[in-house]
């Protein structure tokens, strides 16, 4: 098992950080799956695992730290 501290700064998601529990070798899109974010597309969503953007194959840590964003663009 590992725990990992959440951030979600989606605004259907109020409130944003918690701690959560998740099981060995998981990766960052099971834990979204987990949390009920689904990825339409690959460039909705921004995660950042401690401090480096990553993508739904990748795998989580005991003690990281992610942030979920919303992906901008701008000019």
């Amino acid at each position: 098992m590992i725990t990992v501290s959440i951030q979600i700064m989606l605004p259907r998601f109020p409130g944003g950080g918690r701690n959560l529990a998740l099981g060995d070798g998981c990766t960052v899109g099971e834990m979204l799956a987990r949390l009920g974010i689904e990825i339409s597309r690959p460039a909705n969503l921004l995660v950042v695992v401690n401090g480096k953007s990553c993508l739904p194959d990748d795998c989580l840590g005991d003690g990281d730290k992610v942030v979920i964003l919303p992906m901008l663009c701008g000019g």
